[in-house]
């Protein structure tokens, strides 16, 4: 453990944190509006209230603060199974009105983490966003981190309800790595955001998956509606293997399976 972070916790101090978002409908204002008031929140989030537990709504004041967490994970300590420590869920806090300058639109929230000797050095964070609209994540950044001053996570992503993802949303530190040089700790977050972007080849894309898996040309032409806008397939073959598209996943045609419709 570097001495720097033991005796920052030995005085009882907390990992600060600023994190930079925009509302959709600058970017939906329904979906802030919707989380201005404790129904509001209640309404947007079940899940929420099921891990948090009641109390924690007798104290919330209205805002979106009380309706995202924060988790940050150790780049530095692992647990049992090899996995980075991960530490206590952590609510924004209140609104900053006199953050640096900042580009239109965006708003600045404070965070105080709690994170003990035994944790180390933070090298990703999870977050979950338990209202019912989606938000642009900009950045987080941890303030005066012993030996290691700021450490920045520039996110540039959109934060949709919780419950619309199968596995946790995960940032990690604007540091590059060789896959040869990642921290331990991190090997297996990093190897399950690449799972996740991959995904299985399966389904359909869903507006808020970030998934990067590619099909052929199969959808220029629509066989079920006229014969004659029957169209081959793009790509694909042992002669002419690419071009590749973004797979959508949608219903293939009545009259060729191998055909995909646009929609």
């Amino acid at each position: 453990m570097l001495p720097g972070v033991k005796n920052l916790i030995n005085r009882g101090q907390k990992v600060k944190g600023r994190v930079v978002f925009m509302q959709k409908n600058v970017l939906d204002i329904n979906a802030l509006t919707s989380a201005q008031s404790l129904p509001g929140i209640l309404e947007g989030g079940g899940q929420f209230a099921k891990r948090f537990g009641k109390n924690i709504f007798d104290t919330c004041t209205a805002g979106l603060g009380c309706a995202v967490a924060l988790r940050l994970i150790s780049a530095t300590t692992a647990d049992e199974s090899g996995k980075g420590k991960v530490g206590e869920r952590t609510l924004l806090e209140g609104f900053v009105t006199s953050a640096p300058i900042l580009g239109t639109g965006q708003n600045t929230y404070d965070v105080h983490f709690k994170w003990d000797s035994e944790m180390g050095i933070p090298g990703a964070f999870y977050i979950e966003n338990f209202m019912l609209g989606e938000f642009f994540l900009i950045s987080l950044t941890l303030e005066d981190i012993p030996n290691q001053g700021d450490i920045n996570f520039v996110c540039n992503s959109w934060i949709y309800n919780a419950q619309k993802y199968t596995t946790a949303r995960v940032f990690f530190a604007n540091k590059t790595y060789l896959p040869s040089e990642t921290p331990p700790p991190l090997v297996y977050y990093r190897q399950e955001e690449l799972k996740t972007l991959r995904g299985d080849g399966t389904g359909k894309r869903l507006e808020w998956e970030r998934i990067y898996d590619y099909d052929v040309y199969n959808d220029v032409g629509n066989p079920d509606c006229k014969a004659s806008l029957a169209r081959p397939v793009i790509g694909g073959s042992k002669t002419l293997p690419y071009p590749r598209r973004g797979r959508t996943g949608r219903k293939p045609s009545k009259k060729g399976y191998k055909l995909s419709i646009l929609s």
